[in-house]
């Protein structure tokens, strides 16, 4: 060994990794400082996305599977029509569901998904005037997935989306922070709805 490289220094029993019968690896997490070992500068563009994979790959023996590396739940997404209920936020619901399920536009879908929306909104904050210093925008989505080759229903579910949104006495700006949480609450049941078929598409292909 050169006079210039560095060794490890002994270490106790305190500063050992612990290990158990539920360890997967020997590996110690990639935060936990090692003594003796030279730090390297933060990694950056490609570098990044193979360190993350590198980390990743261990988790397949401790027999994790991400959801969406079970390709027949991933292929029952991309095949699911949304069909839009009425209204701006329906629009922007079936706008977020295609991009969230990966829609494979021009394919014939598998299945189909229709949902019904409950809106209200509620007045927190009341001055003495009897004025609203922030509103909340409540968002209850009830869906059936339909299996298209039989008509039968194959699953249902509903999600809630809750979001605040400061008042404001410009009547302009007030409808722009409006409509940007209904943007939101579009975008936060979307995903809700995605993660609850994803896994029932998961549990029924496994099945």
């Amino acid at each position: 060994m050169s006079a210039g490289a560095k060794t490890l220094s002994p270490q106790g029993e305190s500063d050992a990794w612990p290990m158990g019968e539920d360890s997967c690896s020997d590996t110690p997490p990639l935060s936990l400082p090692l003594r003796g070992v030279e730090t390297f500068p933060p990694l950056r563009g490609g570098t990044v996305l193979v360190a993350i994979a590198l980390a990743a790959a261990p988790l397949g023996g401790c027999g994790f599977t991400p959801l969406y590396a079970q390709p027949d739940a991933a292929g029952g997404l991309t095949h699911i029509q949304v069909v839009a209920p009425q209204g701006r936020v329906g629009y922007l619901l079936r706008e977020d569901l295609d991009d969230a399920l990966g829609h494979a536009k021009g394919d014939a879908p598998l299945y189909r998904l229709e949902m019904v929306l409950n809106q209200g909104r509620q007045s927190h904050g009341l001055t003495a005037n009897a004025t609203a210093q922030r509103y909340e925008l409540d968002l209850t989505v009830t869906y059936t997935l339909i299996d298209i080759s039989n008509g039968k229903v194959a699953t249902t579910g509903a999600v809630v989306s809750n979001i605040s949104y400061d008042s404001t006495v410009q009547p302009y700006a007030g409808i722009a922070a409006r409509q940007d949480t209904q943007d939101r609450l579009a975008a936060d049941a979307a995903q809700k709805i995605e993660v609850q078929i994803a896994a029932w598409m998961a549990g029924h292909r496994a099945g």
